[in-house]
């Protein structure tokens, strides 16, 4: 099926929710506006046309300049020559530029670029709709994730729509364009996304720890969630019950480490931050981010007038996504603690460094040793990014605090691939583990097991784990988390 064939329908902006921006993300699809979308979209510019055509109406970027010069009220044919071509309103692409942006998550920022128009209170023509909406029939446009963190997303949105910088625009598009935070929904639709398939991989990776430990199965008891009235707690609890079923039935006599017990809490902290993410990223790629903003009122929308707004700072989605941020470092310490214990084997029943011989543990502890930069890394990046990155203005006194979700999901990345390495760390060690003690682990995780046997030979040394099986497992993890397959 090519991508036209899979096109997605879009009626208006209760179209764009998190199941259609993963599907355009990481799942190619393209999208086409339907008849219904293209009335919504006409309604919104008549309504605007008309609204311009009152004399001395000030609209910003619309009828008066942008930025610092944002007092200056422009005649019809100065405001039209200055938005003439996107080009011609702003630097294209600035800044320093750096690392990129995934193309999932450019392709989603694409797609809620749409959702002003689709509201009905749009500034944008049909015709520029339909150019932004192709976007998406081909690669991915180059957006940095380093360098544009301003107020807004002006900059961002410059390198997002390069392709149509050359487009002909009617009075109003250009700022329309470029204003509005599309950039920040995609973000945050991207961490909701990732952060699960994260979470769920690190739900089977703990489970084949607990099994690797003998861990006691009245740890995760879903029994313990009736005194814990908490839904992710339960969750946590009959996910990872679950998990375990069909595993030795020899366990620990005694309760097992911390670092074993607290699993389910941590992971359903995880899965509440989570499920935050997923309610503002709906919410985001819906709204009605425009600056100013349109607003309209009566059965034909023709009671117009017009407000600035905020709709270029999504406070929401930094927030949550440094809420995200905090719980994969936490899940990062706690896959470093479960290797160093599985490592010295004493209380558990394994011999240390995992070792049936003296000799044979030499390099094992290379396996703890090679966390001390994730962790590093995913404590420091879990930091908050607040609104402290306020900014010099020299330009007037428009443009004092920066958007800070650009620094949030450069934070996020660096936490991400930090628990990929800690999990694919753990995986491996508790493979190593149950090897030694020879047994397998119970069903529902056997395929982890597989894909850890598909990199690391137990016919090898088993220090050998600790090198290139475990950079192998690392890229999988890599993809499994991002969905980049």
């Amino acid at each position: 099926m090519s991508n036209a064939e899979a096109a997605i329908p879009i009626d208006s902006n209760d179209s764009l929710d998190l199941a259609v921006a993963e599907a355009v993300g990481s799942g190619g699809r393209t999208i086409i506006l339907t008849s219904e979308a293209l009335s919504r979209i006409a309604t919104g510019r008549r309504a605007f046309e008309k609204m311009l055509r009152e004399p001395d109406r000030y609209v910003y970027g619309s009828s008066t300049a942008p930025g610092n010069r944002a007092k200056t009220l422009l005649s019809a044919e100065a405001a039209q020559r200055q938005g003439g071509t996107l080009r011609q309103f702003i630097t294209s692409r600035p800044g320093v530029g750096g690392r990129g942006l995934p193309s999932r998550v450019v392709r989603m920022a694409i797609l809620a670029r749409l959702a002003n128009s689709l509201s009905g209170r749009g500034k944008l023509t049909g015709a520029t709709a339909q150019a932004i909406a192709a976007l998406l029939n081909g690669a991915a446009p180059e957006v940095p994730s380093e360098g544009l963190a301003g107020p807004g997303e002006v900059m961002a949105l410059s390198w997002l729509l390069a392709p149509i910088a050359d487009l002909p625009l009617a009075t109003g598009e250009a700022m329309a364009l470029v204003n509005g935070s599309p950039i920040a929904s995609a973000m945050i639709a991207d961490v909701a996304i990732t952060a699960r398939r994260r979470l769920n991989l690190a739900e089977q990776v703990f489970a084949l720890s607990a099994e690797a430990a003998r861990m006691p199965l009245e740890h995760y008891s879903p029994w313990l969630s009736d005194l814990w009235p908490e839904a992710t707690y339960a969750a946590a609890l009959r996910r990872l019950s679950a998990l375990m079923e069909g595993g030795a039935p020899q366990r620990l006599s005694h309760q097992a480490p911390v670092s074993w017990r607290i699993v389910p809490n941590i992971l359903a902290v995880m899965d509440s931050a989570i499920n935050e993410a997923a309610r503002v990223a709906n919410n985001s790629l819906r709204a009605l981010k425009d600056n100013p903003t349109m607003l309209a009122t009566g059965a034909d929308l023709s009671v117009v007038s017009v407000a600035s707004s905020g709709g270029y700072h999504d406070h929401f989605a930094g927030r949550a996504i440094d809420t995200v941020n905090a719980g994969l470092a936490d899940v990062c310490a706690l896959a470093s603690r479960q290797v160093s214990r599985l490592l010295a084997g004493d209380g558990l029943g394994l011999p240390h460094l995992l070792a049936p011989r003296p000799t044979d543990g030499v390099g094992t502890e290379y396996l703890s040793w090679s966390l001390t930069g994730p962790l590093a890394r995913a404590q420091q990046a879990a930091a908050p990014a607040g609104l402290c990155m306020s900014l010099e203005d020299p330009g007037g006194n428009q443009s004092d605090i920066a958007q800070p979700a650009f620094v949030a999901y450069e934070r996020f990345r660096i936490c991400s691939q930090a628990l990929d390495e800690c999990l694919a760390t753990l995986a491996i060690t508790a493979t190593v583990a149950l090897q030694n003690r020879a047994a397998e682990p119970p069903p529902k995780i056997a395929k982890l097991w597989h894909m850890v046997h598909a990199r690391w030979d137990p016919n090898t040394p088993t220090a050998s784990a600790s090198g290139a099986p475990l950079r192998a497992l690392l890229e999988d993890f890599n993809t499994i988390g991002s969905g980049e397959a």
